[in-house]
Order: structure tokens, then C-alpha cells, then sequence
């Protein structure tokens, strides 16, 4: 419903800690676009911070096909071409605001001109759509030293994100919060369909309960470490999260989103 949309871009403003830099610039999303929803919400995010919106569209389920053949090179083929069509725009444009997935970043910062070019203009990048390692995070705040680095977690399941909690310190991990009471988490061991202690490791579930949609205990591919919820929000938090091995009996491939 629109309301549901409206709210959305409101807290993707928001994840954004108010930075008055990402105003009036160049907003490049490489990433699905079309009939996803993460372009569909980018594309309105834009608008909200009155910044011109560049896209590079993104095929995800072709690239899962390649790699699920064995093509591995025709898909290392399809990233590069992925990449040129955003380096041409980086290169070009002013700008301050740059979302794309982890696979795709590692396959930017080959290229020493494009980092270059990020760390001069781009003031932050949101990274999703893909697993993000703590080790591989801590290497882009190195080589990124004056872009602000926003690790997003979300399911199209449940047509939301959370919040991705302040840390003290670029050592503390990634923390990602609900937004209670809509959008919460739990996680439990599959085995026994039972929540997991606060500090262990278990497949995370997700509930969406809205006038927008009802969707409770969604199980999602994607295991994650339990965190106390922060204050105000409800069931759990969630850090450290990484794709399942197989889902309904089916490997789980990532691909580049």
C-alpha cells in the first residue's frame, strides 16, 4: 500500500543518519532494477534526496543459472560487462551515494581508477542483496577511508529491510535491528524448530505483520547469531548473516545478488 512505501523510504532516509552531503548529488544503484523492489524503492529514495538516479540493471537469476551449469567464466564475463556500464557513470558523475552488492563491489575495487573515483565523491555506499563478511567489511573501511560504509539486510518476502544499528566502533560487528512492530526477527534451530540462546547461531525467521501484507514465520535462507533486541524493539536482533547451504532440498547459490 502506499502508506507501507511512503514509511519505507522514510527509514532508508533515515539509515542514512540525516547527512546533508547525500542531498542535490548523483545517486547510482547497480543492482536489480525493474520490476524489484529494492529498485523500486531506490528510485523514490532518490527523489527524497532530490539526487538525479543513474541505474545499472542487474540479471540475478541469469547469473545463478551460469553458475549452477558450471559457467563460471561466462559469468565472470557478465560481471565485468556489469561493471564497465558503472564505471563509465562514476567516472562521469557527481556521486554521493552509490548501492550495489558485495560480489559487485569486490569486482569494482580491481579497477584503481573506480576506487579512486568512490573515495573522492561518494560520501556513502550501501552495500545488500549478498552476504558480507565481517573480514571482507573491515578491508572496505581500509580501502575506503572516506566513504561511510551502510551494510543492509532485508527479504523481498517480507517487502522490508532493517535497521542497521549504530556501532561504537568500526571493530564492533554489523547489528541489524527490526522495525517493531511491523518487520521482526526470530531465530531458531531448524532441527527442532525451538529459539537459539542469545549469542548462538540459528536459521533466522522472519514476520511482517502490517495492513500492507501478513506474513508471519517466514524461514528465510539465511542463518544468523542472536543479539539482544535494542531498546524499544521486540523478539531479536540479528548479526554475522550468512546464506544456508540448501533450502527445500535445493543448494542455495548467491550469485552477485
Amino acid at each position: 500500500m502506499p502508506d507501507w512505501g511512503r514509511q519505507t523510504v522514510e527509514w532508508e532516509v533515515g539509515e542514512l543518519r540525516g547527512d546533508p552531503r547525500v542531498r542535490d548529488g548523483g545517486f547510482l544503484l547497480v543492482s536489480a532494477t525493474g520490476p524489484h523492489a529494492v529498485g523500486h524503492v531506490q528510485e523514490r529514495l532518490a527523489e527524497a534526496l532530490n539526487s538525479a538516479f543513474f541505474t545499472v540493471d542487474l540479471d540475478p537469476r541469469w547469473v545463478k543459472k551460469l553458475i549452477a551449469r558450471g559457467a563460471a567464466d561466462e559469468a565472470a564475463v557478465y560481471v565485468d560487462h556489469v561493471v564497465e556500464q558503472a564505471g563509465y557513470i562514476l567516472r562521469s558523475q557527481h556521486i554521493t551515494l552509490l548501492m550495489t552488492t558485495p560480489p559487485l563491489l569486490q569486482a569494482i575495487v580491481r579497477h584503481d581508477d573506480l576506487v579512486e573515483a568512490i573515495d573522492e565523491k561518494v560520501v556513502w555506499l550501501k552495500l545488500g542483496g549478498a552476504h558480507l563478511d565481517e573480514d571482507t567489511r573491515q578491508i572496505l573501511h581500509e580501502i575506503f577511508p572516506n566513504t561511510r560504509l551502510l551494510n543492509v539486510y532485508g527479504s523481498t518476502m517480507v517487502v522490508g529491510q532493517a535497521h542497521t544499528r549504530v556501532a561504537d566502533s568500526l571493530d564492533d560487528p554489523t547489528v541489524h535491528d527490526g522495525r517493531t512492530p511491523y518487520l521482526t526477527f526470530s531465530v531458531i534451530d531448524p532441527d527442532t524448530d525451538r529459539a537459539v540462546r542469545c549469542g548462538e547461531r540459528g536459521q533466522v525467521v522472519m514476520h511482517h505483520v502490517s495492513k500492507s501484507l501478513f506474513v508471519p514465520n517466514n524461514l528465510e535462507r539465511d542463518t544468523a547469531i542472536r543479539v539482544p533486541a535494542a531498546d524499544g524493539q521486540i523478539r531479536n536482533a540479528l548479526t554475522e548473516t550468512v546464506p544456508v547451504q540448501t533450502f527445500g532440498g535445493e543448494a542455495v547459490i548467491e550469485g552477485v545478488y
